[in-house]
């Protein structure tokens, strides 16, 4: 009768061990797969990350780009335009209509050549905000976790 016992209690004790590491296993089964979820995420983050930098760049590069090009543009623009005005000034029939043609064109030309410049500059503002924002969603995710 004792030996009977002793077997079930052996058999409890097997059985209630058997249990636990089963149930150890299934839990690392389920660390092990966050644990992937997590370097997966990570990747994905520095992968935005480095899209992020390389956007930055580009924009910086196009803003002076277009900042570069107007401002060439626009010396070109008024190189070429002097030389018929400067040919209507040296004439005393059309001189002053000439130079208020002149002043007229100028403006006209400063403020498109400005309006460019400003929008440009503007239109970069508003990309380096959006791209200076908050973190990827993934890192918000795991910093809130902390």
């Amino acid at each position: 009768m004792i030996d009977i016992a002793v077997h079930a209690a052996a058999a409890l004790v097997v059985s209630g061990c058997a249990w636990q590491f089963w149930a150890a296993q299934r839990a690392q089964a389920r660390i092990e797969l966050q644990l992937m979820q997590v370097a997966v995420e990570q990747g994905e983050c520095a992968r935005l990350l480095q899209n992020r930098a390389q956007l930055e760049t580009l924009q910086q590069a196009a803003e002076s780009g277009v900042e570069g090009t107007t401002a060439l543009v626009q010396s070109i623009h008024k190189g070429i335009a002097s030389i018929p005005f400067g040919v209507l000034e040296a004439i005393p029939a059309t001189r002053s209509t000439t130079r208020l043609v002149r002043g007229i064109h100028d403006l006209t030309s400063a403020g498109v050549y400005g309006g460019i410049s400003a929008a440009n500059r503007g239109i970069g503002r508003s990309i380096r905000k959006q791209l200076s924002g908050q973190p990827p969603p993934a890192i918000r995710k795991h910093e809130d976790d902390a």
